[in-house]
């Protein structure tokens, strides 16, 4: 039996959290983190292909953590296989935890844990309860418009075991998503309740309910900032 939106709100899927968040804040966090969003433009301004199993849209993961190097960010990750590029200031991975392809993009250099996001966290952590964020704990999250995961859980694979995350917007569209769900009788996934993550907010979601995220939109991209919540 599918539950109904009614019933995902109740299971607080989606809560806005209240912690003061100010434009300043966010102008602060976007400038902080401008040495990764610089890669992913660097990227699509270069042409070169990335891996996708939507034809003509894409994803790229940058983790924010102090780790420049394929070897030493899946040694984290336990038994992984990737695959590598070398893009000059830039490394780009692909691995497949699912049938669909993950791409992730390691800078060379950094510029340390920015301060911005450190102070976040602390300030999530106090009001969760919770650790927030830490080592290898954020990460951006960049999609591009007509892009869509298949639904699925973060709690239960073999190398994020995390079931609670906090996003950040930094860039998005109204009509890029959030969506909660189930799978039918038949395998076919049934999604019913949809948020918009508006920017300007801070927005605590559970992973560990099926789950996927679709961009709509025919031009626009999305890029979250998305830290975890150690339960």
């Amino acid at each position: 039996m599918q539950l109904r939106s009614a019933e995902y709100r109740a299971l607080k899927v989606h809560e806005r959290l209240d912690i003061a968040w100010t434009a300043v804040d966010q102008l602060e966090l976007e400038r902080s983190l401008r040495h990764y969003t610089r890669h992913v433009s660097d990227l699509l301004k270069s042409g070169q292909p990335i891996r996708t199993h939507i034809p003509g849209a894409w994803s790229i993961a940058l983790p924010i953590c102090d780790t420049t190097t394929p070897e030493a960010l899946f040694a984290t990750l336990g038994e992984v296989e990737y695959e590598q590029e070398d893009h000059g200031a830039f490394w780009l991975t692909t691995h497949y935890p699912n049938p669909e392809p993950v791409v992730t993009l390691i800078p060379k250099s950094l510029p340390g844990q920015p301060k911005a996001l450190l102070r976040l966290c602390h300030r999530l952590g106090e009001l969760l309860g919770r650790d927030v964020g830490g080592e290898d704990g954020a990460f951006l999250a960049c999609i591009s418009a007509h892009f869509a995961w298949a639904m699925h859980t973060d709690d239960d694979n073999s190398y994020e075991l995390v079931g609670r995350r906090v996003h950040v917007p930094l860039r998005t569209t109204p009509h890029c998503v959030m969506a909660w769900g189930d799978w039918d009788s038949d395998g076919n996934e049934v999604l019913s309740h949809e948020v918009h993550l508006e920017k300007g907010a801070i927005h605590h979601v559970r992973v560990d309910v099926p789950h996927t995220v679709i961009n709509r939109d025919p031009v626009r991209s999305r890029t979250h900032l998305i830290i975890d919540v150690r339960d």
